[in-house]
């Protein structure tokens, strides 16, 4: 997974609406958050917007799953301040090279990137208040288990929310066979909301859920749970 996307790691912004693959701007962002980092660490590579319908304080510990170039990390320090700390995690090695050089201007010292598989988080029991992602569930086939590595990491009271590609009830038995991973593994709505409380979560809901044009049954949806 991650050579794909080391594709994407050096490229120029990437507009592909019939793919999903639009500007963040595009999913929901606002200008004001999206004025304040650098215009690269936007490929494009978003399902919708993570930080809608939920406070990141200053001083808040915040872990950003599939962080690509580091856009969602570099929003995320914008909120925590000085105080708060802001951890990215992803697979691509090129990815977080781009993230580390795009983020240096600003000189943050809470600001960490790490290589690593949501399937084996390297961070403490307990240690996050927020974790955020977007467009990476999907991807993985064994759900459940990456579920409760982040639920194993936030601790009592934090709040999980990520966007992700997801299927009704109306889509397509042929998905399973598609040659885009995204889609091939996409799984209900329903089944990730029963995921996370499975696993420990106190609650989840699905906070939004936006159609795709091309693709009957499958929408990008955005789920806030609290562990």
């Amino acid at each position: 997974m991650s050579l794909y996307y080391d594709e994407f790691a050096n490229d120029d912004l990437h507009v592909v609406g019939l793919e999903g693959l639009v500007p963040a701007s595009g999913v929901g962002y606002a200008a004001e958050l999206l004025a304040q980092i650098p215009k690269e660490v936007d490929r494009g590579l978003s399902s919708g917007n993570p930080f809608d319908g939920i406070s990141i304080p200053a001083g808040a510990v915040v872990l950003d799953l599939g962080c690509g170039t580091g856009r969602d990390c570099l929003i995320a320090r914008g909120m925590v301040g000085e105080s708060g700390r802001v951890v990215g995690l992803d697979e691509s090695a090129a990815m977080l090279q781009e993230a580390q050089r795009l983020s240096a201007g600003f000189g943050y010292e809470n600001v960490a990137f790490h290589c690593g598989s949501v399937l084996d988080l390297p961070f403490a029991d307990a240690s996050m208040g927020f974790v955020i992602s977007n467009c990476v569930f999907n991807q993985i086939e064994n759900k459940h288990a990456a579920f409760a590595q982040v639920a194993r990491v936030l601790e009592p009271g934090g709040v999980f929310s990520f966007s992700d590609v997801m299927k009704t009830p109306e889509a397509s038995p042929r998905l399973a066979r598609s040659k885009t991973l995204c889609l091939a593994r996409a799984v209900l709505v329903q089944d990730y909301l029963d995921a996370l409380l499975d696993v420990g979560f106190s609650s989840a809901r699905l906070q939004e859920a936006r159609p795709w044009p091309t693709y009957r049954g499958v929408v990008s949806a955005h789920i806030i749970a609290v562990r």
